[in-house]
């Protein structure tokens, strides 16, 4: 499964970074600086730098857009959620980012 990874500078005073996955934009995570943000946001979705590449086609003033190439968790389907009979929860195999 092939994903983007948005990370964009806030237009605030502290102007701190933020990055998303576009496919599950409640997943972020915010730093100081660009990499600061996508370390916290490859941390918490548990996966490598090592599969990110810069989309420089994406890619404007004030936005970075990484494509990462992994594989996707097969108990969700890469939704990242478990979807029971009586509640939604974040999928415990791949911790809520849909890759393993």
């Amino acid at each position: 499964m092939t994903t983007r990874i948005h990370v964009a500078k806030a237009l605030t005073p502290n102007e701190h970074w933020s990055a998303w996955f576009d496919e599950n934009p409640t997943l972020a995570f915010a730093g100081e600086s660009l990499s600061e943000a996508v370390d916290g946001l490859l941390e918490i979705a548990q996966l490598d730098s090592a599969t990110l590449n810069v989309d420089l086609s994406q890619c404007n003033k004030g936005e970075v857009v990484f494509i990462h190439d992994g594989k996707t968790c097969q108990d969700c389907d890469g939704t990242g959620r478990y979807i029971g009979l009586y509640k939604v929860a974040k999928c415990d195999a791949c911790g809520g980012s849909g890759w393993v």
